[in-house]
């Protein structure tokens, strides 16, 4: 008798599971993404080895390009929330690979419950907040037999997708051979790997490789998490250094109690008015004969201290939209000069992320830390309401960057109706109201240092931003 109700529960169980298989989204298995786009995806697992975690991290910030992740359970640990924050804030994700590690089709299906939710929970548990692990990658890719199958406990379990791979080799040239549109790549946490990946990342974007997500290649929709996620980790930030004698002979004399004071923190900032499409400009009125010359990333100190020197000597004022994680200390005193000539400083993120190649809450990061970056160089709060996206990216298919900007105080979203260094050329190009764009090369350099004349002696006013814009004149903790 016994052995005919267990017959009859293993039967009932088995249309169970057939029935919820039969519910699973179309393509619910993938090994690749769409073929007819160049794009393609970089994943690791396991996280034996927590220090490659690092390594293959601080590589995908120093190439600026996001990984998907897929840990074991075991291996997410409270020690290192730090550095998975920094993770996500940076663009990666992360998906699930059971809580140890287990070959799922040697063990009952019973099994698959904890090794699933188990990785959820302890997920949630580090960051604080429900982070939902929405893709799955199966232990060796196994996740269905003739008795088995595991994927309506996945689906159960809120996963989206199961993700098996189309690339698995640790030969750069190999791999790069074998990668196709929409190739998912498969990694792990050694150091073969990270120097794979290392070689291979330069040789894919030289073939015309867009590097992005799994959710990203599956055009999945973007995250939206409960809570900001936390800032990645800044440069170490040296200690001031002298500045040259031609810089600092224009800086007031300080005293003790200025020199040795504790900068302000910035302030929380207060919500603009809602920034709209009218709030992006690309140029000021065309009815006034006033003009402004932008200068982008300011990753250049010596071209940074030749343009403001420049600036001074035709008595013009320039707009820097600087980058975060570029705004040194030891340039306090050049940055005091430009300010006290009358340019203005306008935010281009943290580290120069095109943002809609990243998460919502990665824009939040990326305007944040720049803002606390001037600050503390500063040492007062000197407000960055401009903001130029690199590359102009502000939008794109689920992403809206505006909300951010608004939220951390931007007012204006600066584009550019001139972007030319050819003195000759760029002067025919230029109209009232135009905003020319720059950045910090020797080549931008010298054209200015020929075209900002021309400017003056066709008539146009060269003023900053703001002032083209018809904004108000910022009040400074500490002018």
């Amino acid at each position: 008798m016994k052995h005919i109700i267990r017959l009859l529960l293993l039967t009932l169980c088995l249309l169970l599971t057939a029935s919820a298989a039969l519910a699973l989204p179309e393509n619910y298995v993938v090994r690749n993404g769409s073929r007819d786009v160049p794009k393609v995806a970089i994943t690791v697992d396991d996280g034996w080895d927590l220090s490659y975690v690092r390594k293959i991290h601080d590589l995908c910030v120093e190439m600026d390009f996001p990984i998907t992740w897929f840990m074991v359970g075991t291996q997410f640990r409270h020690e290192d929330k730090a550095m998975w924050e920094e993770v996500i804030a940076h663009g990666s994700e992360i998906g699930n690979h059971t809580w140890k590690h287990s070959r799922l089709l040697k063990f009952n299906i019973s099994n698959g419950h904890p090794q699933t939710r188990l990785v959820q929970e302890r997920v949630d548990e580090v960051l604080g907040y429900h982070y939902p692990l929405r893709l799955m990658r199966p232990p060796y890719g196994e996740y269905k037999n003739a008795e088995k199958n595991f994927l309506p406990i996945f689906e159960q379990y809120g996963v989206e997708k199961v993700i098996l791979w189309d690339v698995s080799q640790t030969n750069a040239q190999k791999a790069f051979k074998s990668v196709k549109n929409g190739s998912i790549l498969l990694y792990h946490t050694r150091e073969a790997d990270y120097q794979c990946i290392k070689q291979l990342v330069p040789m894919l974007r030289e073939a015309g490789y867009q590097l992005v997500t799994v959710s990203e290649l599956l055009e999945l929709e973007p995250l939206v998490l409960p809570v900001p996620t936390a800032t990645p980790r800044p440069a170490v930030t040296p200690e001031p250094t002298a500045a040259p004698a031609a810089v600092t002979a224009a800086v007031p004399a300080q005293s003790k109690a200025e020199k040795t004071a504790v900068p302000t923190a910035t302030p929380t900032p207060v919500p603009a008015d809602e920034l709209t499409e009218e709030d992006v400009v690309a140029h000021g009125d065309r009815s006034v004969n006033k003009i402004a010359v932008t200068i982008d990333d300011c990753n250049d100190p010596e071209i940074v201290k030749q343009l403001h020197a420049l600036s001074v000597e035709l008595d013009v004022p320039l707009t820097y939209f600087v980058i975060g994680n570029q705004f040194r200390h030891e340039d306090k005193a050049l940055w005091e000069e430009i300010l006290a000539h009358g340019s203005e400083l306008g935010n281009h993120t943290w580290k120069h992320s095109e943002l809609t190649k990243y998460s919502i809450s990665n824009g939040h990061t990326q305007v944040r830390l720049t803002q606390e970056r001037v600050d503390e160089v500063l040492g007062y709060h000197y407000p960055l309401r401009l903001m130029r996206p690199p590359r102009g990216a502000y939008q794109a298919r689920g992403k809206d960057f505006l909300p951010v900007f608004q939220e951390h105080g931007i007012e204006k979203v600066i584009l550019w109706d001139v972007d030319q260094n050819d003195p000759d050329k760029a002067l025919k190009e230029t109209q009232n109201g135009s905003i020319l764009l720059y950045e910090t090369t020797q080549k931008d350099l010298n054209c200015l240092k020929e075209l900002l004349p021309m400017l003056k002696d066709a008539g146009y006013e060269l003023v900053t931003v703001s002032e083209l814009l018809g904004l108000p004149v910022p009040k400074l903790n500490n002018p």
